[in-house]
């Protein structure tokens, strides 16, 4: 999906949970072609070195530069937070363990996959394979997570990911398989953010809008 459509569809959907809160919360698995965006972080634009002709978007969700292409699982959380869920720090948290527990089971013993302080994301060894970032409006969570499976290696080196040296971004190991984390991830988030999982997957989300989704009315 291009970048600037998904994130299009995105604001759209946060516009109609805020006011709609019927509408559900969604989980939204895609990948862009390549694309490199530039969060709220002051000076993140000086983590940007190059640019060899990929599209730059400077958006609202937390954190500094990163890179996107079709090598990655990107996945978007858009869910309404109650008064006693409004803790940002939180949700990243939930995000970095759901997505270590779906790469856990096929991992090899010498795979250490963790967090490490002070750095939003999630680490196999010395290595970063998931950057992490989020914005909130009207506590309706957007943006969300990018694992890397075969991510463009040389791409990384036109910025500094996340204030990173790029040579930190690797891809998994081939012994993980997309389609189990993209069957897993789903489950997990549900449960960590004490949602009900719907038993229905939507192929796009032009089914998904069709459904649930409508023109919203006047704000309040």
């Amino acid at each position: 999906i291009p970048y600037q459509d998904a994130l299009n569809f995105q604001e759209e959907l946060v516009q109609i949970k805020a006011q709609e809160t019927s509408t559900p919360d969604v989980l939204w698995l895609l990948s862009h072609p390549p694309v490199i965006t530039v969060g709220a972080r002051r000076d993140a634009r000086k983590n940007l070195l190059q640019t060899d002709g990929v599209e730059v978007v400077s958006i609202t969700r937390g954190g500094d530069v990163t890179y996107h292409d079709e090598g990655q699982i990107t996945g978007y959380l858009l869910s309404l937070l109650e008064n006693q869920e409004r803790d940002l720090h939180r949700i990243l948290k939930i995000l970095e363990t759901a997505v270590i527990e779906a790469l856990m089971p096929d991992a090899h013993p010498n795979d250490q996959l963790h967090t490490v302080e002070g750095k939003t994301g999630v680490f196999l060894n010395d290595s970063k394979v998931c950057s992490i970032g989020i914005a909130c409006r009207r506590w309706v969570t957007f943006h969300g997570f990018s694992l890397c499976f075969t991510s463009d290696p040389k791409a990384w080196f036109r910025l500094n990911p996340c204030g990173l040296d790029p040579m930190v971004m690797k891809n998994l190991p081939g012994h993980f398989s997309r389609p189990h984390f993209e069957e897993r991830i789903g489950n997990l988030l549900a449960a960590h953010l004490k949602r009900e999982l719907s038993p229905q997957k939507w192929a796009s989300r032009e089914e998904f809008a069709s459904r649930f989704m409508r023109a919203p009315g006047p704000s309040c």
